[in-house]
């Protein structure tokens, strides 16, 4: 089942743990896949906007008593932002699946909260700038989770439920925030563009900075106030994982992965008691499609 639940209301965490995952379809100023491409001039342009839009999420998550903030950068080759322009009191994480890190990390260290900045809506969502559910968005039109559409928003906030670690600030286009609402809605969130009439939308780079810091120190001390109940999803066994493909043909070729695997037209259907199994299948079967 997935289905949401109510964190205990007024207990207290002292100088949370917070971890940061950052993508980049969903930076201000961002609207063509070139930009977000690894090798093109307007792609070097953007890391820096990407870097301090992450920056800010840092300094506002210690201004608000965080005592340690991790970071995660998901996009692309995973090797992103300008690691030298970084704050230093931050730690940065490397390595593939990133999406599944806060699963994987030690049960000794804790992760008290999640922040998502730079992201997007997922496949197939009106309005939206970039969309896509994962990877590129010609190889991937959906992916359902106990018959629940998520994109890369859902995936990890899911795997973050299962470390009782809530989502608490999300930035992005406007459209990412239909993804949000049912997972997180007590979370801070800050639009950086929108898509109108047909064409992007992009606010002042500047001012949204000081919105991702201001965002980010109000939801840090809320964590650790509790003046809330924060709520986070639920997620229990057992899951059924179907991934639909633009083609029949690349369903076929998903398929091709060492678990029992029903195919119907242009979509696959699993299985499995674990979620963090789930996740694993579900990669394999994109990648095969490459």
């Amino acid at each position: 089942m997935l289905r949401l639940f109510k964190r205990i209301k007024d207990t207290k965490i002292d100088r949370p743990s917070i971890l940061i995952y950052v993508d980049m379809e969903g930076v201000c100023g961002v609207t063509k896949w070139s930009e977000v491409t690894p090798g093109t001039r307007e792609y070097f342009a953007f890391q820096g906007q990407m870097t301090d839009e992450v920056n800010a999420a840092i300094e506002g998550a210690f201004a608000g008593g965080a005592g340690r903030v991790l970071i995660n950068d998901l996009h692309w080759y995973y090797n992103n932002l300008l690691w030298h322009c970084l704050d230093q009191r931050a730690e940065i994480r490397r390595g593939a699946n990133l999406v599944l890190d806060v699963l994987e990390q030690d049960k000794q260290e804790k992760i008290d909260a999640l922040f998502l900045i730079g992201f997007h809506a997922m496949a197939r969502t009106e309005n939206a700038i970039l969309p896509h559910t994962w990877a590129l968005p010609d190889h991937l039109d959906a992916l359902s989770v106990n018959h629940q559409k998520i994109g890369e928003i859902g995936m990890i906030a899911y795997a973050g439920a299962a470390r009782h670690a809530p989502m608490i600030l999300v930035t992005g286009d406007e459209a990412c925030f239909e993804e949000v609402d049912p997972v997180a809605p007590d979370s801070e969130k800050v639009c950086v563009k929108k898509l109108k009439g047909g064409k992007a939308v992009c606010f002042n780079a500047n001012k949204k900075i000081k919105e991702i810091k201001k965002a980010a120190k109000y939801a840090v001390k809320n964590l650790i106030k509790r003046k809330q109940a924060i709520t986070a999803p639920k997620i229990s066994a057992p899951f059924e994982f179907m991934l639909e493909f633009p083609s029949r043909e690349m369903a076929t070729q998903a398929q091709h992965i060492s678990y029992p695997v029903v195919q119907k037209g242009n979509q696959i259907i699993f299985l499995t008691d674990s979620y963090r199994k789930g996740l694993d299948l579900f990669f394999d079967s994109v990648a095969l499609t490459f």
